[in-house]
């Protein structure tokens, strides 16, 4: 397993609109990947990878929560994606 991604009890204390920032920061830490034009989304990304013999090693799992903020660096939103082409879970 790669990458670390909050649990669903530090997820769930997330309050878009009253988070900010500093206080995700606090308390769940930053994540190892943000926006790349501006600081303004932070993933929190986690990859389990499989490998069989001498098969190059794959993906079998990946969860992604995404956690957006605004220009005051408030939260606006946090969503959590699978594996299965990005979607929504």
């Amino acid at each position: 397993m790669h990458g670390y991604v909050p649990t669903e009890a530090e997820i769930a204390e997330i309050e878009p609109g009253v988070d900010t920032v500093l206080s995700i920061e606090e308390r769940i830490g930053r994540p190892s990947s943000s926006g790349l034009l501006r600081d303004s989304d932070w993933y929190y990304v986690q990859t389990t990878m499989e490998q069989l013999t001498y098969n190059p090693a794959r993906a079998t799992d990946r969860i992604v929560v995404a956690v957006s903020f605004d220009d005051d660096g408030v939260v606006e939103d946090v969503q959590r994606y699978g594996l299965e082409g990005g979607q929504l879970v």
